[in-house]
């Protein structure tokens, strides 16, 4: 038989069973929310699913399928062997193209008989210096020209100076390559200048230089010494 509380006495045990019958459908709750979550995380993780990225595995694996395999040696080496040929091809066309800008080349009419000549004009690589009265820094040029009338000829000039030589003995030194240098007679210009020479023997002149790729030629002037003038010549054709 149950013991009633006396009166004005409060029963503590009750109230502690109240309270837990009241907080128990609470706690259910919670704990069928936990083992909903949990199922649902227990299922990602079954199904390979990444939740950061949201990628299933088998569609990895499909994209990585997809990625080209690496090259092998003999194709790296015939890829190699492809560029190298592309580089060189290059080269060689600005190299030609480099030859063929060497020579400066320029037309006229002759004013007597109408007819073309041509002239080829090299500079020299280096200038060369010259004192009063012709001070400063200057070049020489190598020129061949074929005329109508006057047939080919083979000029060394220079932009300023006097060139100088012996009284009725008028030659210059020339090196073609790495051969010895060789003595060419040479003669003025109808028109006395002095910054001039016509080379006499152009035949032997020519035929060296067409097989040359450098020429140097030492020319003398008045007062002044000597000044060795070097001359690319690689490409040259005879107009």
């Amino acid at each position: 038989m149950q013991k009633l509380p006396r009166e004005g006495v409060v029963d503590h045990r009750q109230d502690t069973h109240l309270a837990a019958f009241n907080m128990r459908p609470q706690h259910q709750v919670t704990l069928s929310v936990l083992a909903v979550l949990l199922l649902i995380v227990i299922g990602i993780r079954s199904s390979g699913t990444n939740p950061a990225t949201n990628v299933q595995p088998e569609t990895a694996t499909s994209h990585k399928s997809d990625l080209p395999s690496a090259p092998t040696p003999e194709e790296l080496a015939a890829e190699n062997a492809a560029r190298e040929a592309r580089m060189s091809a290059v080269k060689a066309q600005r190299e030609k193209e480099r030859i063929a800008s060497l020579w400066a080349r320029t037309e006229g009419e002759d004013p007597l008989t109408g007819a073309r000549f041509v002239t080829l004009v090299r500079r020299s690589t280096y200038s060369f210096e010259l004192d009063f009265p012709h001070r400063g820094m200057h070049y020489g040029y190598l020129a061949i020209r074929k005329h109508p009338r006057h047939g080919t000829d083979v000029m060394v000039y220079v932009d300023d100076g006097q060139l100088h030589c012996t009284y009725n003995d008028c030659r210059i030194s020339v090196r073609f390559d790495s051969d010895k240098p060789r003595s060419f007679a040479v003669t003025g210009p109808a028109d006395a200048s002095s910054s001039t020479w016509f080379v006499d023997d152009k035949t032997r002149f020519l035929a060296r230089l067409s097989k040359a790729d450098n020429v140097i030629v030492e020319l003398q002037f008045y007062r002044q010494g000597t000044r060795t003038l070097k001359f690319e010549t690689t490409g040259f054709k005879r107009p």
